[in-house]
């Protein structure tokens, strides 16, 4: 809290950014300290965020290249599946995004401007590749939540929750992708390791929404030959890890070669 304090916030109006920062700048110890937070965002003395286990308590394994590139096609394109865990599965596996970062998304994070769409993750809004633009836009014209008692449609959240006015928890959305076979943590460390391999971490960071301690962090982990999967090599059909037109990020962006998903 007296970090908090001398860094001109609160408990009430810090982010996950704030979080990261105060995890990344002090002692190990600082992770154990994880459950005050989880506590206050659940009884809403604070918005969605987490402290991360630390990397001798949380799973370090990534997923099999192959595995990651069907779930992504299958999200894409199997309409089959709800739209909501559509759109948090591939902000998973495509850009390493925290459940507390997804669950927090609004409909102002989302613009559409000269038919591109972009997401704010960071600082500076991501342009989205297609076909996941186009399943974004429907997210915010369609979105609905899942209260049986008090459900309202004016609510501002991406991914609305069991309660009318609030969003998902991460608990329900974990739930929810684990039934699809997205095991988060793994998924994110396997996306990390393709996105420090493209883009220096300043600009991850600024993007991405995470600190730029830890993009280095994953940086230095994916030259490691133990890392748990390795990029895989470029295919024809790439995606583009780009800021949105405007932003004030350094130029040339790299691309992030993908194998194909169409």
């Amino acid at each position: 809290m007296a970090w908090l304090s001398e860094s001109g916030t609160s408990l009430a109006t810090c982010t996950q950014f704030d979080i990261d920062q105060w995890v990344d700048e002090g002692p190990w110890l600082r992770h154990i300290a994880r459950t005050f937070p989880l506590w206050a965002v659940e009884h809403r003395h604070a918005t969605g965020f987490e402290i991360p286990l630390s990397a001798r308590q949380d799973e370090t394994s990534g997923i099999e290249q192959t595995s990651r590139w069907q779930l992504v096609r299958q999200l894409l394109h199997d309409e089959t599946l709800d739209l909501t865990d559509r759109v948090a599965g591939l902000l998973v596996l495509l850009f390493a995004q925290r459940l507390s970062t997804i669950t927090a998304l609004t409909a102002t994070h989302v613009t559409h401007e000269d038919a591109a769409v972009s997401l704010s993750l960071g600082s500076h809004p991501l342009q989205m590749p297609p076909p996941l633009d186009i399943l974004i836009l429907r997210l915010v014209n369609e979105r609905k939540g899942f209260a049986v008692i008090g459900q309202i449609d004016d609510h501002p959240w991406l991914f609305p929750g069991a309660f009318a006015g609030r969003p998902m928890t991460n608990k329900q959305l974990m739930r929810r992708l684990h039934r699809l076979g997205i095991r988060v943590k793994p998924a994110r460390n396997t996306a990390l390791l393709d996105l420090v391999g493209e883009l220096p971490a300043v600009v991850l960071s600024r993007l991405l929404g995470i600190t730029v301690q830890t993009a280095a962090h994953w940086t230095r982990r994916s030259r490691l030959p133990e890392s748990p999967t390795q990029p895989t090599s470029p295919a024809a059909d790439p995606i583009c890890l780009a800021p949105a037109p405007g932003a004030a990020v350094p130029r040339p962006v790299q691309s992030m070669a993908y194998e194909s998903i169409n």
